[in-house]
């Protein structure tokens, strides 16, 4: 198959390299919105082809906040307390999230043209709250960010039957599926046993249905294959 190049394959291929080499959204990561300007920075996005703002129709633009309380009150921050975590491993503590910065809460939005032109789905809080932060021997391990929710719900809205993860954390994907009725059983191959005793002590007996959970101490490359994986 021969393509004859021709104007307008050239301006596609054009503005696919410029959406290459448009990094303007990063700009954004960590600017303070105030709501007096909210409107102005949702135009600045507009005007640099961010994904969810390429519409013309503003009323249908997403705010750039996120509802504190609402986040809050969602079922694995409303049941599901982290504070008791305490052991030579593992510690908690919180951690100031402040209001109106920008940050990324989602995975690549992809460009619906084609043209390469993907980019970030950018929010603030509209108060600051404290965060929940786990370390793990006094380093930086896990929190209950907004961004975790954010990617993992839809999937666990899917899960269905016995349904397979690798990895723990603190079990949010685990909570939320667990949640969801068409699922008759959690597995998770997690490789740290450190992980898993914590899990165990302080986690799992906060967890409806934990009876449907069974953990595999192993490493996920030794499960990842069409014969353990086609069990579920």
């Amino acid at each position: 198959m021969k393509i004859e190049i021709n104007k307008k394959i050239e301006k596609f291929f054009q503005r696919c390299e410029y959406n290459l080499q448009n990094n303007y959204i990063n700009d954004y990561i960590g600017v303070i919105v105030t709501p007096d300007i909210e409107k102005q920075v949702q135009q600045e996005l507009a005007d640099i082809n961010t994904v969810e703002f390429m519409h013309d129709n503003k009323n249908n633009w997403p705010s750039l906040y996120i509802d504190v309380d609402k986040y809050l009150n969602t079922p694995y921050n409303s049941n599901i307390s982290l504070d008791n975590i305490s052991d030579d491993v593992f510690s908690y503590s919180l951690e100031d999230m402040p209001k109106y910065e920008l940050f990324n809460v989602s995975v690549i939005q992809d460009d619906p043209k084609k043209e390469l032109n993907d980019s970030l789905m950018l929010r603030a809080f509209n108060k600051p709250y404290k965060a929940a932060v786990l370390k793990q021997n006094n380093k930086f391990w896990m929190s209950d960010t907004f961004a975790e929710s954010n990617t993992i719900d839809p999937y666990a809205k899917k899960a269905h039957g016995n349904t397979l993860t690798f990895g723990l954390g603190i079990g949010y994907f685990v909570y939320m599926a667990l949640l969801n009725e068409d699922v008759e059983s959690i597995t998770i191959v997690e490789h740290s046993k450190e992980v898993i005793k914590m899990f165990k002590k302080h986690l799992m007996p906060q967890f409806v249905n934990n009876h449907k959970i069974k953990i595999i101490e192993g490493d996920a490359f030794n499960y990842f294959n069409s014969e353990f994986i086609n069990k579920f």
